[in-house]
C-alpha cells in the first residue's frame, strides 16, 4: 500500500463525509509521496471544512510552491484567511487566484465582498458587475451590488439592483433589510431631486 491507496481512501472518506478519517488517509499518502499536490490539495479542503484553517493555509502555501499558477490553491489560502481574520492577506489571494481563473465567480464575488468591506466600493461593484454577466441569475450579489452602489451615491443604480434582489419570493433575513435599503435610496433620491430644483 502506496500514496495512491490511501488518496483513494481519503477521497472515499471525503464523498462520505468522514473528515476526520480522510485528513488521516490523506496525511498517511502524504507520507509516501509529500510533493504530490493532488493529495496536498484534498487535504487542505478538509482542513478548511474542519475549520483547521493554519493547516489548511500551510498545506496550500505547499501546494503553491509545487503549482505556482494553479487557482485553487489561493482560493481555499484565501478562504481560510478570510475564516481567520486576515482580510488583507486573504483580499491579496482572491486576487491571485483570479489571475489564473478569472471566471471563477464564488471567489471574485468573497473579493467583492471584501473589498466592500474595506469601503473600496467602486472595486467591489466592478466585482459583482463581472460576477452578473457571467450569472445573472446570482440574485444575492444585486443586494451585494446595491449596497456598494448606495455607498457610492449611485441611488439610480442601488435603487435597481434591491429591487431586483426583491422580485423573487425570499424568506431570507436580506429581504427585510433591502426593503430598509429602498426606502433609503428613494429617499436619498427625493432629496438628491430637491436640491437640483433649488
Amino acid at each position: 500500500m502506496g500514496s495512491s491507496y490511501y488518496y483513494q481512501e481519503g477521497l472515499r472518506e471525503q464523498q462520505a463525509g468522514r473528515n476526520d478519517a480522510a485528513r488521516a488517509a490523506f496525511s498517511k499518502a502524504l507520507s509516501y509521496d509529500p510533493a504530490n499536490a493532488d493529495i496536498r490539495q484534498a487535504r487542505a479542503e478538509v482542513e478548511f471544512r474542519q475549520k483547521a484553517w493554519e493547516p489548511a493555509i500551510a498545506d496550500c502555501d505547499e501546494i503553491i510552491k509545487l503549482r505556482p499558477t494553479s487557482a485553487r490553491p489561493y482560493a481555499i489560502r484565501g478562504q481560510a484567511k478570510e475564516k481567520s481574520g486576515n482580510l488583507f492577506g486573504a483580499l491579496q489571494d482572491y486576487t491571485r487566484a483570479l489571475e489564473f481563473d478569472p471566471h471563477d465567480t464564488a471567489i471574485r464575488r468573497d473579493r467583492g465582498w471584501l473589498q466592500q468591506l474595506s469601503s473600496h466600493f467602486e472595486r467591489a461593484a466592478a466585482d459583482y458587475d463581472q460576477v452578473l454577466q457571467e450569472q445573472p441569475g446570482w440574485h444575492d450579489i444585486y443586494y451585494c451590488r446595491g449596497i456598494a452602489r448606495m455607498e457610492l451615491g449611485q441611488w439610480d443604480g442601488a435603487l435597481a439592483d434591491l429591487r431586483h434582489f426583491c422580485e423573487p419570493v425570499r424568506g431570507d433575513y436580506n429581504l427585510h433589510y433591502a426593503h430598509i435599503f429602498i426606502w433609503y435610496v428613494r429617499n436619498q433620491l427625493g432629496q438628491h431631486a430637491e436640491a437640483q430644483q433649488e
